[in-house]
Protein backbone atom coordinates (compact mmCIF):
# COMPACT_ATOMS: atom_id res chain seq x y z
CA UNK A 1 0.00 0.00 0.00
CA UNK A 2 1.42 3.40 -1.03
CA UNK A 3 2.33 5.87 1.72
CA UNK A 4 0.05 8.96 1.66
CA UNK A 5 1.55 12.16 0.27
CA UNK A 6 3.54 14.33 2.69
CA UNK A 7 1.77 17.69 2.85
CA UNK A 8 3.91 19.32 5.61
CA UNK A 9 7.59 18.51 6.10
CA UNK A 10 9.67 20.04 8.90
CA UNK A 11 13.44 19.63 9.02
CA UNK A 12 15.56 20.63 12.05
CA UNK A 13 13.28 23.54 12.94
CA UNK A 14 14.38 25.80 15.79
CA UNK A 15 12.78 29.11 16.76
CA UNK A 16 13.53 31.79 19.36
CA UNK A 17 11.00 34.65 19.66
CA UNK A 18 12.28 38.22 19.60
CA UNK A 19 13.35 39.22 23.11
CA UNK A 20 13.61 35.66 24.45
CA UNK A 21 16.94 34.15 25.48
CA UNK A 22 15.88 30.52 25.03
CA UNK A 23 14.61 28.64 21.99
CA UNK A 24 10.90 27.77 22.16
CA UNK A 25 11.36 25.11 19.44
CA UNK A 26 14.55 23.06 19.21
CA UNK A 27 15.51 20.81 16.28
CA UNK A 28 11.97 19.69 15.48
CA UNK A 29 11.51 17.11 12.72
CA UNK A 30 8.01 16.13 11.62
CA UNK A 31 6.12 14.96 8.56
CA UNK A 32 2.35 15.39 8.26
CA UNK A 33 0.79 13.15 5.63
CA UNK A 34 -2.38 13.85 3.70
CA UNK A 35 -5.34 12.39 5.57
CA UNK A 36 -3.65 12.38 9.00
CA UNK A 37 -5.68 13.09 12.13
CA UNK A 38 -2.85 14.25 14.35
CA UNK A 39 -3.25 15.23 18.01
CA UNK A 40 -0.45 17.56 19.17
CA UNK A 41 -0.08 17.22 22.94
CA UNK A 42 2.17 18.34 25.78
CA UNK A 43 2.32 20.60 28.86
CA UNK A 44 1.76 24.39 28.68
CA UNK A 45 4.77 26.20 27.25
CA UNK A 46 6.19 23.14 25.45
CA UNK A 47 5.85 24.85 22.04
CA UNK A 48 2.65 23.34 20.59
CA UNK A 49 0.97 26.58 19.52
CA UNK A 50 4.29 28.04 18.35
CA UNK A 51 4.89 24.99 16.15
CA UNK A 52 1.50 25.28 14.47
CA UNK A 53 2.19 28.95 13.64
CA UNK A 54 5.09 27.69 11.55
CA UNK A 55 2.73 25.62 9.37
CA UNK A 56 1.21 28.60 7.54
CA UNK A 57 4.04 31.14 7.55
CA UNK A 58 2.95 33.22 10.56
CA UNK A 59 6.43 32.30 11.72
CA UNK A 60 8.73 33.72 10.37
CA UNK A 61 6.76 36.46 8.53
CA UNK A 62 4.51 37.91 11.27
CA UNK A 63 6.04 36.65 14.52
CA UNK A 64 9.52 38.12 14.74
CA UNK A 65 12.42 36.04 16.00
CA UNK A 66 15.26 33.75 14.98
CA UNK A 67 14.26 30.70 12.92
CA UNK A 68 16.52 27.99 11.53
CA UNK A 69 15.63 24.84 9.62
CA UNK A 70 12.82 24.56 7.08
CA UNK A 71 9.05 24.11 6.86
CA UNK A 72 7.70 22.96 3.48
CA UNK A 73 3.91 23.09 3.03
CA UNK A 74 2.42 21.60 -0.16
CA UNK A 75 5.78 22.15 -1.85
CA UNK A 76 6.19 25.79 -0.72
CA UNK A 77 8.94 26.94 1.67
CA UNK A 78 7.44 29.13 4.40
CA UNK A 79 10.61 31.24 4.52
CA UNK A 80 10.16 32.27 0.88
CA UNK A 81 6.39 32.20 0.23
CA UNK A 82 4.14 34.86 1.78
CA UNK A 83 1.48 34.08 4.39
CA UNK A 84 -1.43 34.65 2.00
CA UNK A 85 -0.10 31.93 -0.30
CA UNK A 86 -0.94 29.32 2.33
CA UNK A 87 -4.50 30.60 3.02
CA UNK A 88 -6.18 28.14 0.67
CA UNK A 89 -4.04 25.22 1.87
CA UNK A 90 -3.86 25.62 5.66
CA UNK A 91 -6.64 26.93 7.91
CA UNK A 92 -6.19 27.74 11.57
CA UNK A 93 -8.63 28.10 14.46
CA UNK A 94 -6.80 30.07 17.15
CA UNK A 95 -6.82 29.20 20.84
CA UNK A 96 -8.64 32.46 21.59
CA UNK A 97 -11.50 33.07 19.11
CA UNK A 98 -11.42 36.83 19.78
CA UNK A 99 -8.01 36.89 18.07
CA UNK A 100 -9.55 36.14 14.68
CA UNK A 101 -13.14 37.39 14.71
CA UNK A 102 -13.33 40.49 12.47
CA UNK A 103 -17.04 40.93 11.67
CA UNK A 104 -19.93 42.31 13.70
CA UNK A 105 -22.47 39.63 12.77
CA UNK A 106 -22.06 35.86 12.94
CA UNK A 107 -23.19 35.30 9.33
CA UNK A 108 -20.70 37.90 8.06
CA UNK A 109 -17.87 36.30 10.06
CA UNK A 110 -18.47 32.87 8.55
CA UNK A 111 -18.74 34.41 5.06
CA UNK A 112 -15.73 36.74 5.35
CA UNK A 113 -12.99 34.33 4.25
CA UNK A 114 -15.07 32.85 1.43
CA UNK A 115 -15.94 36.31 0.12
CA UNK A 116 -12.21 37.08 -0.09
CA UNK A 117 -11.81 34.14 -2.44
CA UNK A 118 -14.07 35.91 -4.93
CA UNK A 119 -16.60 33.07 -5.17
CA UNK A 120 -20.10 33.43 -6.59
CA UNK A 121 -22.76 34.66 -4.17
CA UNK A 122 -24.73 31.42 -4.41
CA UNK A 123 -21.64 29.37 -3.44
CA UNK A 124 -20.88 31.68 -0.51
CA UNK A 125 -24.44 31.31 0.82
CA UNK A 126 -24.30 27.53 0.36
CA UNK A 127 -21.06 27.17 2.31
CA UNK A 128 -22.13 29.52 5.09
CA UNK A 129 -25.43 27.70 5.61
CA UNK A 130 -23.75 24.28 5.45
CA UNK A 131 -21.20 24.96 8.15
CA UNK A 132 -23.52 26.96 10.41
CA UNK A 133 -25.74 23.88 10.38
CA UNK A 134 -22.83 21.48 10.89
CA UNK A 135 -21.75 23.38 14.00
CA UNK A 136 -25.35 23.69 15.28
CA UNK A 137 -25.24 27.53 15.32
CA UNK A 138 -27.78 28.44 12.62
CA UNK A 139 -29.85 30.13 15.36
CA UNK A 140 -26.95 32.56 15.95
CA UNK A 141 -26.80 33.62 12.30
CA UNK A 142 -27.97 37.21 12.84
CA UNK A 143 -26.47 37.70 16.33
CA UNK A 144 -23.64 40.14 17.03
CA UNK A 145 -20.32 38.35 17.48
CA UNK A 146 -19.47 40.31 20.64
CA UNK A 147 -22.83 39.42 22.20
CA UNK A 148 -22.44 35.62 22.21
CA UNK A 149 -20.68 33.37 24.74
CA UNK A 150 -17.02 32.32 24.51
CA UNK A 151 -18.02 28.80 23.53
CA UNK A 152 -20.33 30.09 20.79
CA UNK A 153 -17.52 32.29 19.45
CA UNK A 154 -15.34 29.20 19.28
CA UNK A 155 -17.88 27.42 17.09
CA UNK A 156 -18.22 30.49 14.84
CA UNK A 157 -14.44 30.56 14.33
CA UNK A 158 -14.44 26.89 13.42
CA UNK A 159 -17.30 27.38 10.95
CA UNK A 160 -15.55 30.34 9.27
CA UNK A 161 -12.45 28.21 8.69
CA UNK A 162 -14.35 25.17 7.50
CA UNK A 163 -16.09 27.29 4.87
CA UNK A 164 -12.74 27.84 3.14
CA UNK A 165 -12.35 24.09 2.43
CA UNK A 166 -8.57 24.00 2.89
CA UNK A 167 -6.52 20.80 2.66
CA UNK A 168 -5.25 21.11 6.24
CA UNK A 169 -7.13 22.47 9.25
CA UNK A 170 -5.24 23.32 12.46
CA UNK A 171 -7.30 23.73 15.62
CA UNK A 172 -5.71 25.06 18.82
CA UNK A 173 -7.82 23.88 21.79
CA UNK A 174 -11.04 24.02 19.72
CA UNK A 175 -13.36 22.66 22.42
CA UNK A 176 -11.90 24.41 25.47
CA UNK A 177 -14.91 26.67 26.11
CA UNK A 178 -17.64 24.30 24.91
CA UNK A 179 -20.15 22.37 26.99
CA UNK A 180 -19.95 18.54 26.70
CA UNK A 181 -22.67 18.18 24.08
CA UNK A 182 -21.24 21.03 21.98
CA UNK A 183 -17.87 19.28 22.22
CA UNK A 184 -19.50 16.17 20.81
CA UNK A 185 -20.99 18.21 17.96
CA UNK A 186 -17.58 19.69 17.10
CA UNK A 187 -15.97 16.26 17.38
CA UNK A 188 -18.55 14.81 15.02
CA UNK A 189 -17.97 17.67 12.58
CA UNK A 190 -14.23 16.93 12.64
CA UNK A 191 -14.94 13.23 12.07
CA UNK A 192 -17.06 14.11 9.04
CA UNK A 193 -14.33 16.37 7.65
CA UNK A 194 -11.66 13.72 8.20
CA UNK A 195 -13.76 11.07 6.51
CA UNK A 196 -14.00 13.47 3.56
CA UNK A 197 -10.21 13.54 3.26
CA UNK A 198 -9.25 16.65 5.23
CA UNK A 199 -5.96 16.57 7.15
CA UNK A 200 -6.46 17.65 10.78
CA UNK A 201 -3.88 18.85 13.31
CA UNK A 202 -5.49 19.41 16.70
CA UNK A 203 -4.06 20.73 19.96
CA UNK A 204 -6.46 19.60 22.66
CA UNK A 205 -6.44 18.78 26.37
CA UNK A 206 -9.77 16.92 26.43
CA UNK A 207 -9.11 13.69 24.57
CA UNK A 208 -12.25 11.78 25.59
CA UNK A 209 -13.67 11.63 22.07
CA UNK A 210 -10.81 12.70 19.83
CA UNK A 211 -8.38 9.97 20.84
CA UNK A 212 -10.59 7.36 19.16
CA UNK A 213 -10.40 9.24 15.85
CA UNK A 214 -6.70 10.14 15.75
CA UNK A 215 -4.17 8.01 13.92
CA UNK A 216 -1.18 9.83 15.47
CA UNK A 217 -0.28 11.37 18.81
CA UNK A 218 2.67 13.77 18.72
CA UNK A 219 3.86 14.56 22.25
CA UNK A 220 6.05 17.61 22.88
CA UNK A 221 8.21 18.56 25.83
CA UNK A 222 10.49 21.61 26.19
CA UNK A 223 10.28 22.52 22.50
CA UNK A 224 11.05 19.05 21.19
CA UNK A 225 9.03 16.07 19.99
CA UNK A 226 9.33 13.21 22.49
CA UNK A 227 6.90 10.74 20.91
CA UNK A 228 5.21 10.30 17.55
CA UNK A 229 3.11 7.14 17.31
CA UNK A 230 -0.43 5.78 17.23
CA UNK A 231 -2.66 6.12 20.33
CA UNK A 232 -2.61 2.33 20.73
CA UNK A 233 1.20 2.22 20.85
CA UNK A 234 1.61 5.17 23.21
CA UNK A 235 -1.15 4.09 25.63
CA UNK A 236 0.04 0.49 25.57
CA UNK A 237 3.79 1.06 25.84
CA UNK A 238 4.33 4.53 27.31
CA UNK A 239 1.38 5.07 29.69
CA UNK A 240 3.50 6.30 32.62
CA UNK A 241 5.38 8.75 30.39
CA UNK A 242 2.08 10.17 29.13
CA UNK A 243 1.07 10.80 32.75
CA UNK A 244 4.47 12.38 33.50
CA UNK A 245 4.14 14.72 30.51
CA UNK A 246 0.76 15.95 31.73
CA UNK A 247 -1.38 14.34 29.01
CA UNK A 248 -5.00 14.27 30.15
CA UNK A 249 -5.60 10.58 29.62
CA UNK A 250 -9.34 9.93 29.09
CA UNK A 251 -11.12 8.35 32.04
CA UNK A 252 -12.16 5.24 30.11
CA UNK A 253 -8.50 4.49 29.36
CA UNK A 254 -7.53 5.14 32.99
CA UNK A 255 -10.22 2.67 34.13
CA UNK A 256 -9.14 -0.02 31.65
CA UNK A 257 -5.51 0.51 32.70
CA UNK A 258 -6.48 0.08 36.36
CA UNK A 259 -8.26 -3.21 35.52
CA UNK A 260 -5.34 -4.48 33.43
CA UNK A 261 -2.92 -3.78 36.30
CA UNK A 262 -4.82 -6.39 38.32
CA UNK A 263 -4.50 -8.95 35.53
CA UNK A 264 -0.95 -10.00 34.55
CA UNK A 265 -2.27 -11.75 31.44
CA UNK A 266 -4.21 -8.73 30.18
CA UNK A 267 -3.65 -7.61 26.61
CA UNK A 268 -2.99 -4.08 25.39
CA UNK A 269 -4.89 -1.28 27.11
CA UNK A 270 -7.87 -0.36 24.88
CA UNK A 271 -8.22 3.13 23.42
CA UNK A 272 -11.90 2.97 22.41
CA UNK A 273 -14.52 3.63 25.07
CA UNK A 274 -16.64 0.58 24.16
CA UNK A 275 -13.60 -1.71 24.48
CA UNK A 276 -12.63 -0.10 27.80
CA UNK A 277 -16.13 -0.67 29.18
CA UNK A 278 -16.01 -4.32 28.11
CA UNK A 279 -12.67 -4.70 29.92
CA UNK A 280 -14.28 -3.37 33.11
CA UNK A 281 -17.45 -5.44 32.61
CA UNK A 282 -15.45 -8.65 32.12
CA UNK A 283 -13.54 -7.95 35.34
CA UNK A 284 -16.70 -7.33 37.36
CA UNK A 285 -18.51 -10.42 36.04
CA UNK A 286 -15.62 -12.62 37.20
CA UNK A 287 -15.23 -11.02 40.64
CA UNK A 288 -17.66 -10.61 43.51
CA UNK A 289 -18.10 -7.15 45.01
CA UNK A 290 -20.21 -5.53 47.69
CA UNK A 291 -20.91 -1.85 47.08
CA UNK A 292 -19.70 0.52 49.80
CA UNK A 293 -21.01 4.01 50.42
CA UNK A 294 -18.31 6.37 49.09
CA UNK A 295 -20.39 9.52 49.26
CA UNK A 296 -18.99 12.18 51.61
CA UNK A 297 -21.05 13.24 54.55
CA UNK A 298 -22.72 16.63 54.24
CA UNK A 299 -20.87 19.41 56.04
CA UNK A 300 -22.73 22.06 58.03
CA UNK A 301 -23.07 25.29 56.07
CA UNK A 302 -20.96 28.21 57.21
CA UNK A 303 -22.01 31.84 57.09
CA UNK A 304 -23.16 33.21 53.73
CA UNK A 305 -20.36 35.03 51.88
CA UNK A 306 -22.40 35.55 48.69
CA UNK A 307 -26.15 36.21 48.81
CA UNK A 308 -28.23 36.59 45.66
CA UNK A 309 -31.84 37.75 45.91
CA UNK A 310 -34.25 38.29 43.00
CA UNK A 311 -31.38 38.81 40.54
CA UNK A 312 -32.36 39.77 37.00
CA UNK A 313 -30.12 41.01 34.21
CA UNK A 314 -30.36 41.57 30.45
CA UNK A 315 -27.99 43.05 27.88
CA UNK A 316 -31.09 44.06 25.91
CA UNK A 317 -34.74 44.17 26.97
CA UNK A 318 -35.81 41.51 24.47
CA UNK A 319 -33.11 39.05 25.56
CA UNK A 320 -33.10 38.47 29.35
CA UNK A 321 -30.04 36.57 30.59
CA UNK A 322 -30.64 36.08 34.34
CA UNK A 323 -34.18 35.44 35.54
CA UNK A 324 -34.99 35.90 39.22
CA UNK A 325 -32.11 34.03 40.90
CA UNK A 326 -32.11 33.36 44.66
CA UNK A 327 -29.33 31.47 46.48
CA UNK A 328 -26.49 31.71 49.01
CA UNK A 329 -22.88 30.52 48.82
CA UNK A 330 -21.33 29.74 52.19
CA UNK A 331 -17.90 30.10 53.73
CA UNK A 332 -15.63 27.14 52.96
CA UNK A 333 -17.67 25.80 50.03
CA UNK A 334 -16.19 24.79 46.67
CA UNK A 335 -19.06 25.59 44.33
CA UNK A 336 -19.10 24.65 40.65
CA UNK A 337 -21.50 26.57 38.39
CA UNK A 338 -22.22 24.54 35.25
CA UNK A 339 -24.55 24.80 32.28
CA UNK A 340 -24.66 24.76 28.51
CA UNK A 341 -23.04 27.55 26.49
CA UNK A 342 -25.14 30.71 26.78
CA UNK A 343 -26.93 29.63 29.98
CA UNK A 344 -25.77 32.76 31.87
CA UNK A 345 -22.87 31.43 33.95
CA UNK A 346 -20.27 34.10 33.13
CA UNK A 347 -22.90 36.84 33.30
CA UNK A 348 -23.85 35.65 36.80
CA UNK A 349 -20.30 35.73 38.15
CA UNK A 350 -19.73 39.16 36.60
CA UNK A 351 -22.48 40.43 38.90
CA UNK A 352 -20.48 39.06 41.86
CA UNK A 353 -17.53 41.32 41.04
CA UNK A 354 -19.54 44.45 40.24
CA UNK A 355 -18.53 44.39 36.57
CA UNK A 356 -22.25 44.04 35.81
CA UNK A 357 -24.95 45.69 37.90
CA UNK A 358 -28.27 43.87 38.46
CA UNK A 359 -31.31 45.26 36.65
CA UNK A 360 -33.37 43.97 39.56
CA UNK A 361 -32.53 42.32 42.85
CA UNK A 362 -29.34 42.36 44.93
CA UNK A 363 -25.96 40.64 45.13
CA UNK A 364 -24.24 40.85 48.53
CA UNK A 365 -20.54 39.91 48.87
CA UNK A 366 -19.44 39.60 52.51
CA UNK A 367 -21.98 42.24 53.50
CA UNK A 368 -21.20 44.57 50.56
CA UNK A 369 -23.99 45.36 48.11
CA UNK A 370 -22.43 45.27 44.62
CA UNK A 371 -24.74 48.07 43.45
CA UNK A 372 -23.38 50.56 45.97
CA UNK A 373 -19.81 49.31 46.54
CA UNK A 374 -16.89 50.34 44.36
CA UNK A 375 -15.36 47.59 42.23
CA UNK A 376 -11.98 48.34 43.84
CA UNK A 377 -13.47 47.58 47.27
CA UNK A 378 -15.15 44.39 46.01
CA UNK A 379 -11.78 43.26 44.60
CA UNK A 380 -10.51 42.92 48.18
CA UNK A 381 -13.33 40.47 48.91
CA UNK A 382 -13.29 38.41 45.74
CA UNK A 383 -10.37 37.44 43.49
CA UNK A 384 -11.54 36.97 39.89
CA UNK A 385 -9.79 34.91 37.20
CA UNK A 386 -11.41 35.77 33.86
CA UNK A 387 -12.44 33.21 31.24
CA UNK A 388 -9.89 34.85 28.95
CA UNK A 389 -6.74 35.70 30.97
CA UNK A 390 -5.65 38.24 28.34
CA UNK A 391 -8.45 40.52 29.54
CA UNK A 392 -6.66 41.09 32.86
CA UNK A 393 -2.96 41.13 31.96
CA UNK A 394 -1.34 44.47 31.12
CA UNK A 395 2.08 44.80 32.81
CA UNK A 396 5.52 44.32 31.25
CA UNK A 397 6.70 41.41 33.42
CA UNK A 398 5.14 38.52 35.29
CA UNK A 399 6.38 39.89 38.63
CA UNK A 400 4.93 43.35 37.95
CA UNK A 401 1.60 41.76 37.00
CA UNK A 402 1.35 39.78 40.23
CA UNK A 403 2.35 42.70 42.45
CA UNK A 404 0.18 45.32 40.73
CA UNK A 405 -2.81 45.15 43.07
CA UNK A 406 -0.67 45.24 46.23
CA UNK A 407 1.14 48.36 45.08
CA UNK A 408 -2.23 49.98 44.35
CA UNK A 409 -3.13 49.27 47.98
CA UNK A 410 0.16 50.92 49.14
CA UNK A 411 1.50 47.69 50.67
CA UNK A 412 5.18 48.14 51.69
CA UNK A 413 7.55 47.09 48.89
CA UNK A 414 9.35 44.52 51.04
CA UNK A 415 6.02 42.78 51.72
CA UNK A 416 5.06 43.06 48.02
CA UNK A 417 8.26 41.27 46.98
CA UNK A 418 7.78 38.56 49.62
CA UNK A 419 4.22 37.84 48.49
CA UNK A 420 5.13 37.95 44.78
CA UNK A 421 7.80 35.32 45.36
CA UNK A 422 5.51 33.14 47.50
CA UNK A 423 2.57 33.38 45.07
CA UNK A 424 4.65 32.62 41.98
CA UNK A 425 6.08 29.58 43.78
CA UNK A 426 2.55 28.37 44.53
CA UNK A 427 1.56 28.43 40.83
CA UNK A 428 4.95 27.13 39.66
CA UNK A 429 6.04 30.29 37.84
CA UNK A 430 8.88 31.58 40.03
CA UNK A 431 11.42 31.08 37.22
CA UNK A 432 9.32 33.16 34.81
CA UNK A 433 9.10 36.32 36.92
CA UNK A 434 11.01 38.44 34.36
CA UNK A 435 9.12 37.18 31.27
CA UNK A 436 6.61 39.40 29.46
CA UNK A 437 3.10 38.00 30.11
CA UNK A 438 2.33 37.76 26.39
CA UNK A 439 5.45 35.73 25.71
CA UNK A 440 3.84 32.94 27.77
CA UNK A 441 1.58 30.19 26.48
CA UNK A 442 -2.18 30.45 27.00
CA UNK A 443 -1.99 27.90 29.84
CA UNK A 444 0.82 29.84 31.51
CA UNK A 445 -1.11 33.10 31.18
CA UNK A 446 -4.04 31.36 32.87
CA UNK A 447 -1.79 30.41 35.80
CA UNK A 448 -0.50 34.01 35.93
CA UNK A 449 -4.08 35.28 36.14
CA UNK A 450 -4.67 32.91 39.05
CA UNK A 451 -1.58 34.32 40.78
CA UNK A 452 -2.90 37.88 40.42
CA UNK A 453 -6.10 36.78 42.16
CA UNK A 454 -4.30 34.93 44.97
CA UNK A 455 -1.75 37.64 45.79
CA UNK A 456 -4.02 39.74 48.00
CA UNK A 457 -5.50 36.69 49.76
CA UNK A 458 -9.22 37.40 49.18
CA UNK A 459 -11.78 35.32 51.12
CA UNK A 460 -13.50 34.32 47.86
CA UNK A 461 -11.76 33.07 44.69
CA UNK A 462 -13.78 33.09 41.47
CA UNK A 463 -12.47 30.96 38.58
CA UNK A 464 -14.14 31.30 35.17
CA UNK A 465 -13.11 28.26 33.06
CA UNK A 466 -9.82 27.55 34.89
CA UNK A 467 -9.08 24.47 32.74
CA UNK A 468 -8.29 26.53 29.64
CA UNK A 469 -4.90 25.52 28.26
CA UNK A 470 -3.93 23.56 31.39
CA UNK A 471 -2.27 20.18 31.42
CA UNK A 472 -3.25 17.46 33.88
CA UNK A 473 -0.63 18.24 36.55
CA UNK A 474 -0.94 22.05 36.42
CA UNK A 475 -4.70 21.84 36.79
CA UNK A 476 -4.46 19.33 39.64
CA UNK A 477 -1.97 21.59 41.46
CA UNK A 478 -4.26 24.61 41.08
CA UNK A 479 -7.37 22.80 42.31
CA UNK A 480 -5.54 21.17 45.21
CA UNK A 481 -4.45 24.67 46.20
CA UNK A 482 -8.08 25.84 46.07
CA UNK A 483 -9.13 22.84 48.19
CA UNK A 484 -6.43 23.63 50.77
CA UNK A 485 -7.64 27.24 50.94
CA UNK A 486 -11.21 26.00 51.39
CA UNK A 487 -10.13 24.00 54.43
CA UNK A 488 -8.77 27.23 55.90
CA UNK A 489 -12.13 28.95 55.41
CA UNK A 490 -11.79 30.39 51.91
CA UNK A 491 -14.60 29.97 49.40
CA UNK A 492 -14.10 28.92 45.79
CA UNK A 493 -16.61 29.52 42.99
CA UNK A 494 -15.75 27.87 39.69
CA UNK A 495 -17.48 28.19 36.32
CA UNK A 496 -16.54 25.26 34.11
CA UNK A 497 -17.61 22.76 31.47
CA UNK A 498 -15.16 20.14 32.74
CA UNK A 499 -17.36 17.65 34.56
CA UNK A 500 -14.34 15.55 35.60
CA UNK A 501 -12.97 18.32 37.82
CA UNK A 502 -16.45 19.21 39.11
CA UNK A 503 -16.89 15.64 40.31
CA UNK A 504 -13.39 15.49 41.79
CA UNK A 505 -13.21 18.82 43.63
CA UNK A 506 -16.56 20.57 44.07
CA UNK A 507 -18.60 20.20 47.25
CA UNK A 508 -21.67 21.67 45.57
CA UNK A 509 -22.95 21.94 41.99
CA UNK A 510 -25.27 24.68 40.71
CA UNK A 511 -26.72 23.86 37.29
CA UNK A 512 -28.00 26.72 35.12
CA UNK A 513 -30.27 26.71 32.08
CA UNK A 514 -31.66 29.73 30.25
CA UNK A 515 -30.71 32.09 33.06
CA UNK A 516 -32.25 30.05 35.86
CA UNK A 517 -30.97 27.58 38.46
CA UNK A 518 -32.49 24.19 37.70
CA UNK A 519 -30.39 21.97 40.02
CA UNK A 520 -28.41 22.63 43.19
CA UNK A 521 -26.82 19.92 45.32
CA UNK A 522 -23.88 17.64 46.08
CA UNK A 523 -22.00 16.28 43.03
CA UNK A 524 -23.00 12.68 43.80
CA UNK A 525 -26.69 13.62 43.96
CA UNK A 526 -26.63 15.78 40.83
CA UNK A 527 -24.57 13.42 38.66
CA UNK A 528 -26.21 10.14 39.66
CA UNK A 529 -29.77 11.06 40.59
CA UNK A 530 -30.21 13.67 37.83
CA UNK A 531 -28.18 11.86 35.13
CA UNK A 532 -30.88 11.89 32.45
CA UNK A 533 -31.96 15.44 33.28
CA UNK A 534 -28.37 16.62 32.83
CA UNK A 535 -28.22 15.03 29.38
CA UNK A 536 -31.34 16.97 28.41
CA UNK A 537 -29.47 20.18 29.38
CA UNK A 538 -26.50 19.44 27.07
CA UNK A 539 -24.38 18.29 30.02
CA UNK A 540 -22.60 14.95 30.22
CA UNK A 541 -21.35 13.53 33.55
CA UNK A 542 -17.83 12.04 33.66
CA UNK A 543 -17.18 8.63 32.12
CA UNK A 544 -16.47 7.10 35.53
CA UNK A 545 -20.03 7.92 36.58
CA UNK A 546 -21.42 6.45 33.37
CA UNK A 547 -19.50 3.19 33.91
CA UNK A 548 -20.45 2.96 37.60
CA UNK A 549 -24.16 3.53 36.86
CA UNK A 550 -24.18 0.79 34.26
CA UNK A 551 -22.51 -1.73 36.57
CA UNK A 552 -24.15 -0.77 39.86
CA UNK A 553 -26.03 -4.09 39.81
CA UNK A 554 -22.66 -5.87 40.02
CA UNK A 555 -21.74 -4.05 43.22
CA UNK A 556 -19.88 -1.07 41.73
CA UNK A 557 -20.29 1.93 44.08
CA UNK A 558 -21.24 5.49 43.11
CA UNK A 559 -17.69 6.73 42.49
CA UNK A 560 -17.01 10.32 41.50
CA UNK A 561 -13.38 9.91 40.43
CA UNK A 562 -11.16 7.34 38.73
CA UNK A 563 -9.01 7.24 41.87
CA UNK A 564 -12.01 6.08 43.89
CA UNK A 565 -12.86 3.45 41.31
CA UNK A 566 -9.22 2.30 41.06
CA UNK A 567 -9.16 1.77 44.84
CA UNK A 568 -12.38 -0.24 44.58
CA UNK A 569 -10.95 -2.39 41.75
CA UNK A 570 -7.84 -3.16 43.82
CA UNK A 571 -9.94 -4.07 46.85
CA UNK A 572 -12.13 -6.37 44.76
CA UNK A 573 -9.05 -8.13 43.39
CA UNK A 574 -7.48 -8.49 46.85
CA UNK A 575 -10.74 -9.84 48.28
CA UNK A 576 -10.97 -12.31 45.41
CA UNK A 577 -7.43 -13.58 46.09
CA UNK A 578 -7.97 -13.86 49.85
CA UNK A 579 -11.19 -15.84 49.39
CA UNK A 580 -9.56 -18.43 47.13
CA UNK A 581 -9.06 -21.85 48.78
CA UNK A 582 -5.49 -22.37 49.94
Amino acid sequence: MDMPETIIKIDNLSYKPLGCEQYVLSEVNLEVRRGDFLLLLGPPGCGKSTLTRCFNGLIPHLDEGEMTGSVIVAGKDTRISEVHEFATTVGMVFQNPDDQIVSLKVVDEVAWGVENLGLAHEEIVRRVDKFLEMLQITHLKDRLTFGISGGQKQKVSIASNLALLQDVLILDDPTTDLDPVCKSEVTQALATLHEGGMTLIVIEHDLNDLIEMANRLVIMEAGQIRYDASPQVLVGEHYDDLVRLGVNIPQHIEIAHAVNEQNPDAGACPVHKADAFKTFLDFMTTHTAASDDLEPASQPAGEAVISVRGLEFAYSAENPILRGLNFDIHKGEFVAIVGANGSGKSTLVNTFTGLLSPDKGRVIINGHDTKTTKISALAREIGYVFQNPDHQLFCNTVAEEVGFSLRNLSVPEEEVQRRIQATLAIVGMDEMKDRHPFSLSRGQRQKLAVATALIHEPPVILLDEPTTGQDRQSLADLLKLMTALNKKGNTTVMVTHDMDIVAAYATRVIVMSKGQIVMDGRPCDVFYDQYDALAALNLRPPTVIDFCRKLGHLGVPRCLTVDQLTTFIKEVKEESISSMPS
